[in-house]
C-alpha cells in the first residue's frame, strides 16, 4: 500500500520533509523514492543477483590489483564517509504524521515504518522556535513538548508549504485543549497572509530563468495585469526601488516597494534574497498603528518582490530641516511624543519589534502634524535580532546594535540621537551620548538630560522602556505644546 493510500484509508496528515540542502534534498529523492522501494518489488529481488554478479565479474580484476597495491585500504577509507551519510540520509524521517492519537516520525516507500507516537494528552505546549545558529523566518522549528520528550518539525524541510494549512487545521480538530504559541497559527499558512506569501515563495522559485524588464520601470508601466500603473520613481535602495502608482479603477495613490531577486543563483541564495522581503511583509502585516506605514498587498511579477503600501503625504524629517532648519524646542518636545507612541506600540508587541533604523529618513511628518514611521526594511523581532548582522546609519545606530544585538534600547538610542538631530540640525557624532545644549545653549537642561540618558553607551542608562521616556518628557516645564 502507497502512502498516498495509507493517508487515504485513515484520518492521517503526512507532512514530506527532505534535508534543506539542494544536492541532499536530490540524493534523498533518489534514494528513498525511486530505488529503494524498487529493491523490495519483484522484479528488484530478481534483478539485484544478476546485477551483484555482472559487478563484481567486471570489477574483480581491479579488487585484486586494488588488493596488492593497497591501493583498496585507502579507498575504503575514503568510502566510509559518504556511506555514513548516505546511511543517515536513509535512517532520517520521510514524513511527520499526524493522527487523531498525536505526532510521530514516518518513514514511506516499502518500509512504511512509524515512530513512537507522542499522543496528544502528554503535549504540554506547541511553540515556535528559532534556532540560534540563523535568523531565517523558514528556518523554524514547530516544537510539540512532552514531559518526557520532545519532537520538532523543522519548517524549511517540509517540501510542499502548501500542505501546512491543513496540518494546523488537524492540529485544532485533535488538540483544541493544547496551549500554543500566537506564532502558530501564522507559521503554518492558515492566515490568508502567509497563505499568500507561501504562494509567493513558490512562484518565485519557480520562474523562468529569465527576466522580462532589465531597465527599471518606467512612468505608465502596468503591473499584475493593470492592478497598478506606476506614476514616478520616489526613491532607489541597495535592494530594490520605490515607486508611486496608481490602483485599478481607484483614485488612491500608494507606494509600490520593489525587491529585485537574483537571477542565475541557486534555490538557497533566491530564497535568502526573499527572506528579506517576508521578513518585512511578515512584520508590516502584524502591525494596526495611525502612525506606522500600512500594508495593503505584495505580490510577485518578473523576478521582483513588490510590497503595495499606503502612501504618506509629507516630508521626512531629514528633508524638513533642510529647509526650516533645527526646530523649536517645544515642536521637538510634540515630534518625541509621538515617537515614543510609536516606539511603545512596536516594543509592547509579542515578541517585541525592533526597528533598527529609526532615523530622521525614515519619520515623514503629514500637513496636518502627525508623524508616520516607514521602511521596516531591516526590522525584526526581538528575540531574532540577537545575534543579527549591523545595519543602521553609523550617527543613530546604538553601540549594542553594533556589535549585532539589538534590543527595545537599541530603538530608544536612536530615538535620541533624532531627537538631538532636530534641535541642532547637526548629524549626532556616531557611538556616542548626545548633548544637544553644547551645541545650542538655548535648549533646556532637562531637555538635555533626557536626550543623554536616551543615547547613554551602555543600554542599562538609558530609559527602560518609551513609556518611561514619555513620562519624562512630561516633566518638562513648560508643559510641551506645539508652538
Amino acid at each position: 500500500m502507497s502512502s498516498e493510500d495509507y493517508v487515504k484509508s485513515a484520518k492521517v496528515t503526512l507532512l514530506e520533509c527532505a534535508p534543506v540542502g539542494k544536492f541532499s534534498r536530490l540524493v534523498h529523492h533518489f534514494m528513498l523514492k525511486k530505488h529503494l522501494p524498487a529493491l523490495f518489488s519483484v522484479w528488484g529481488i530478481i534483478s539485484i543477483p544478476i546485477a551483484g554478479w555482472l559487478a563484481v565479474a567486471f570489477a574483480s580484476p581491479f579488487l585484486v590489483r586494488a588488493h596488492e597495491s593497497n591501493a583498496g585500504y585507502l579507498a575504503a577509507l575514503l568510502l566510509i564517509p559518504v556511506l555514513f551519510l548516505l546511511v543517515k540520509m536513509l535512517l532520517k524521517p520521510s514524513h511527520f504524521k499526524v493522527t487523531p492519537e498525536g505526532v510521530s516520525y514516518y518513514w514511506a516507500g516499502s518500509f512504511m515504518i512509524s515512530g513512537k507516537v507522542l499522543r496528544w494528552n502528554e503535549i504540554q505546549k506547541i511553540s515556535v522556535i528559532q534556532p540560534d545558529h540563523t535568523s531565517r523566518v523558514q528556518s523554524r522549528l514547530l516544537r510539540f513538548c512532552g514531559p518526557q520528550r520532545r519532537m520538532d518539525l523543522k519548517l524549511d524541510e517540509v517540501t510542499d508549504p502548501l500542505t501546512l494549512p491543513s496540518f494546523y487545521d488537524a492540529i485544532l480538530e485533535y488538540a483544541p485543549h493544547v496551549p500554543r504559541d500566537p506564532e502558530v497559527q501564522s507559521v503554518l499558512g492558515s492566515d490568508q497572509a502567509n497563505a499568500s506569501y507561501t504562494e509567493l515563495w513558490l512562484k518565485a522559485l519557480t520562474a523562468p530563468p529569465e527576466r522580462s524588464r532589465l531597465e527599471l520601470l518606467s512612468p505608465g508601466t502596468s503591473l499584475q495585469d493593470g492592478d497598478y500603473v506606476v506614476q514616478e520613481r520616489i526613491g532607489v535602495g541597495g535592494q530594490g526601488v520605490a515607486y508611486t502608482a496608481n490602483m485599478h479603477n481607484s483614485p488612491s495613490k500608494v507606494v509600490l516597494k520593489e525587491y529585485v531577486l537574483p537571477l542565475g543563483v541557486s534555490h538557497g541564495i533566491k530564497a535568502e534574497s526573499l527572506e528579506k522581503f517576508h521578513m518585512e511583509a511578515h512584520i508590516l502585516s502584524q502591525l494596526d498603528h495611525p502612525q506606522i506605514v500600512r500594508l495593503l498587498d505584495f505580490f510577485f511579477e518578473d523576478h521582483r518582490a513588490y510590497m503595495v503600501l499606503d502612501y504618506v503625504e509629507g516630508r521626512n524629517l531629514r528633508a524638513l530641516l533642510q529647509s526650516t532648519g533645527a526646530l523649536p524646542e517645544t515642536q521637538v518636545v510634540e515630534l518625541a511624543t509621538q515617537m515614543a507612541d510609536i516606539l511603545e506600540y512596536l516594543h509592547s508587541r509579542n515578541p517585541a519589534i525592533i526597528h533598527r533604523d529609526f532615523t530622521p529618513d525614515n519619520l515623514i511628518l503629514t500637513a496636518d502634524g502627525i508623524l508616520k514611521l516607514i521602511d521596516f526594511n531591516v526590522a525584526q523581532h526581538q528575540k531574532i535580532s540577537a545575534t543579527a548582522t549591523v545595519v543602521g546609519k553609523h550617527s543613530y545606530i546604538a553601540p549594542d546594535q553594533f556589535r549585532g544585538h539589538a534590543t527595545p534600547q537599541s530603538d530608544i538610542y536612536s530615538m535620541g540621537a533624532t531627537i538631538s538631530f532636530l534641535l541642532t540640525s547637526t548629524e549626532p557624532k556616531p557611538i556616542s551620548v548626545s548633548h544637544p545644549r553644547q551645541k545650542v545653549c538655548t535648549i533646556s537642561p532637562e531637555l538635555d538630560e533626557i536626550v543623554s540618558r536616551c543615547t547613554a553607551i551602555d543600554p542599562a542608562g538609558r530609559f527602560a522602556s518609551a513609556t518611561k521616556f514619555r513620562e519624562a518628557l512630561h516633566t518638562l516645564s513648560p508643559p510641551p505644546r506645539l508652538a
